[in-house]
């Protein structure tokens, strides 16, 4: 049979950000309404965060001794397998949970579509690039979801949908075999098996060579800061419309579609600005200020009397963060620094997978409220420390002049 073109590939990676995008959104109200607790919340994005880490280990040690294709194929027949037997424990929180987790740990479609997408077609148009279809699937997920997801059996029906999309995207990858010069090994539970030992042993040594420096300990606490809100952020919007504006689980995905919209054009409104920022004083400075608009909109952000202004407020929090993050690398020197580099990425790494489970045991001690401290708490002590840091800003050195210049310089007076 012959291969599948590479459109068709470009269909395959879309379908399977779609039916991640409807289930995504739909799982945290439905965790609540089970008889979960914010704590559950963290937990299930703490174990995500680890999660993802293992398998992306898997999936490299399997492509050396499988194809792609083959990946694949068994990935989204998985991936299809995961989504049919959520509708079996969605009575339960902790099976979702579970779920979940056991779904990220063996789908690595996103990354295997990519790979083969761009392996396929060198020049990708606007609609093919992965960042383009993620919002694409995530505005059509969250339109999706918050139509249903307030009926009567609701959840339900998307992960019927859902499951129907993983099956579609399966049967048209299965349609692609490999041709004869590049004939793939066929994947044996004792290969896996194997494998999965590897991954453990190699995960194993990579926690025991964890060796950060921390003579950096304030570039490291602030990254550290930063990640655990940006959890914050996450867990913020579901607290408030569900527990303060008493909103249902169709305005939790609306919030979610206008953050996505946002989020993607912030980047775009911080270069505009950054244009004439830049040159109203050094780093410092501006990260300074920055920390200060940022503790301002996530102060009003946090006691937000209604959800509109929720909304308007959202706006200036994402670029003021945008100009904290690009800010915090100049004036630690992160690029000048690899040790730093690195301790900053192994530090990220941890908090994304603890940082979630703090947050939702704080909201699970300080109850609702904790969301106040919790968005406001982080970039007041980033201010603390960008404060104390002593900054020294490099002067351009002056060239020296040549006679010939000096003489001309006087016949020009």
């Amino acid at each position: 049979m012959a291969q599948i073109g590479g459109d068709k590939m470009v269909l395959v990676q879309f379908l399977d950000i779609l039916a991640l995008s409807i289930l995504v959104p739909a799982v945290p109200p439905t965790i609540l309404k089970t008889g979960g607790t914010l704590m559950h919340l963290g937990c299930l994005m703490s174990l995500s965060a680890a999660v993802r880490l293992i398998s992306s280990k898997i999936c490299a040690e399997l492509l050396k001794v499988s194809g792609k294709r083959t990946l694949l194929q068994y990935s989204l027949i998985i991936s299809c397998f995961f989504n049919a037997l959520l509708y079996l424990v969605s009575s339960c929180f902790y099976g979702i949970m579970l779920n979940r987790v056991l779904f990220l740990l063996f789908n690595q479609v996103p990354l295997l579509s990519s790979m083969l997408v761009s392996k396929e077609d060198g020049n990708q148009s606007a609609l093919k690039n992965p960042l383009t279809q993620r919002l694409i699937a995530g505005l059509a997920g969250c339109a999706i979801v918050g139509s249903i997801i307030d009926s009567k059996g609701g959840f339900y029906v998307l992960v019927l949908l859902s499951t129907a999309i993983s099956g579609i995207a399966a049967a048209i990858a299965m349609q692609d075999q490999p041709k004869e010069k590049e004939k793939e090994k066929q994947l044996t539970p004792s290969t896996v098996i194997d494998v999965l030992k590897k991954t453990y042993v190699s995960t194993m040594k990579d926690i025991r060579d964890i060796d950060i420096h921390f003579a950096n300990w304030d570039a490291l606490l602030t990254k550290s800061l930063l990640v655990i809100n940006a959890k914050v952020v996450y867990i913020l919007f579901v607290v408030l419309i569900i527990f303060v504006f008493q909103g249902k689980g169709s305005l939790v995905n609306a919030t979610a579609a206008y953050q996505t919209i946002i989020l993607s054009l912030s980047g775009i409104a911080f270069n505009k600005l950054n244009l004439y920022v830049n040159n109203m004083g050094n780093p410092k400075q501006i990260l300074e200020k920055s920390l200060l608009a940022c503790i301002l909109c996530a102060f009003l952000l946090s006691c937000a009397p209604s959800y509109s202004f929720y909304l308007f407020m959202f706006i200036p929090f994402v670029i003021s963060r945008a100009f904290i993050e690009y800010y915090f690398i100049e004036v630690f020197e992160t690029k000048k620094n690899q040790k730093l580099t690195q301790d900053l990425e192994t530090v990220s790494t941890i908090t994304e997978v603890v940082g979630p489970l703090f947050v939702g045991l704080v909201f699970q001690l300080l109850k609702h409220n904790a969301y106040r401290l919790l968005t406001v708490l982080p970039f007041v002590a980033i201010y603390y420390i960008v404060s104390k840091r002593v900054y020294r800003e490099v002067k351009p050195e002056k060239t020296v002049e040549t006679k010939e210049e000096q003489s001309k310089a006087k016949k020009d007076e």
